[in-house]
């Protein structure tokens, strides 16, 4: 763990810098021994509204670069002994990813729909896919997103402004882009309806975590500390399955929390030197969060190395396990 502890400010200051400067050590990050998948919902009988269910696409959010930042403010006591009073120690880290790129990120999409158009049938419901409504006139109109032109893809932040992510479909075709505020099913309703006939839609979204990055504070009597830890695992940091029926009513089954270690190591994770020019190496994934590309202050800054395979069957043990406690909800549904 990268750590900073002191009761005065003076020698705060100075352990943020000499620990942000430690090498990584890659601490397990803690979590039980076998990733829980606790899926609840609502409305859940709509998603047996009718035997045929719609799956235009699915959306797999990767990450490719984020921040994490730390501060803990102490007592009076912390300060005693200090011109300035109670002492506040602070640090961060950002991480880039390496080894991602469009053409896996579409690969792994496309093997995540499959795994749940084929769970979808087992449960006994008619599928149509995007092939099957392709040339239908409301989804030819429907815009796509806007990718990336470093990635290809559209790359977004998530909602805590702390991550960029790469917005992955199984094709080009079925990049829809969604509403005000993420809305995915906006672009197949009408006043309220589905505008893709017999069958309710359903539209699964996977947030996908790695490496895994996270900060600590502590402290006693007359000490605070503050640190960041890493770790070169994966989590699955959010899921759902959002539904539309034709005539509008609608309904979800979603991740209660994240599944944590769905593997313990999908990458290398390496620390890289904190100069400007290097920190500033990463400035075109960075810039997504920061708007300028540039690093201010004192932090830590990692270099993520993906291994393909490892990256792969962890997306899958995630998504599947999603998948299979969300079925569970859909197949119940079902009408006889």
């Amino acid at each position: 763990m990268l750590s900073c502890a002191s009761p005065h400010l003076r020698l705060a200051a100075l352990a943020v810098a000499v620990a942000l400067a430690t090498p990584l050590c890659s601490p397990a990050a803690p979590a039980p021994a076998v990733p829980e998948f606790k899926v609840g919902s609502s409305r859940e009988k709509n998603f047996g509204d009718s035997p045929v269910v719609i799956v235009p696409t699915i959306y797999l959010k990767l990450p490719v670069a984020g921040k994490v930042s730390v501060a803990k403010q102490g007592s009076a006591l912390s300060g005693l002994g200090s011109s300035g009073g109670a002492n506040t120690v602070r640090a961060s880290a950002h991480y880039v990813v390496s080894g991602l790129d469009k053409a896996l990120a579409q690969q792994l999409a496309k093997k995540v729909y499959d795994d749940f158009v084929a769970r979808l049938r087992a449960a006994g419901y008619t599928v149509k896919t995007y092939a099957d409504i392709a040339e239908l006139e409301a989804v030819k109109k429907v815009e796509r997103a806007k990718p990336d032109a470093a990635w290809g893809l559209p790359v977004e932040k998530d909602a805590m402004g702390s991550n960029a992510l790469l917005v992955a479909t199984p094709s080009d075709e079925q990049s829809f882009k969604p509403g005000f505020g993420g809305a995915v099913l906006a672009p197949f309703q009408k006043l309220g309806k589905s505008t893709l006939g017999e069958g309710t839609v359903l539209i699964p979204t996977y947030v996908i975590t790695a490496p895994q990055i996270w900060g600590e504070k502590g402290g006693g009597y007359k000490t605070i500390s503050v640190g960041i830890n890493a770790a070169p695992g994966m989590n699955l940091a959010s899921a759902n399955v959002l539904l539309l029926t034709q005539k509008g009513a609608w309904g979800d089954a979603t991740l209660k929390s994240p599944a944590i270690n769905i593997s313990e190591q999908v990458g290398q994770l390496a620390m890289q030197d904190t100069s400007p020019g290097a920190a500033n190496a990463i400035s075109s994934a960075l810039s997504v969060l920061t708007g300028t590309g540039k690093i201010s202050g004192k932090s830590a800054n990692y270099q993520f190395t993906i291994d393909p395979a490892a990256f792969e069957a962890g997306v899958l043990l995630g998504t599947g396990g999603f998948h299979a406690e969300a079925m569970k909800i859909i197949a119940a549904a079902r009408k006889p």
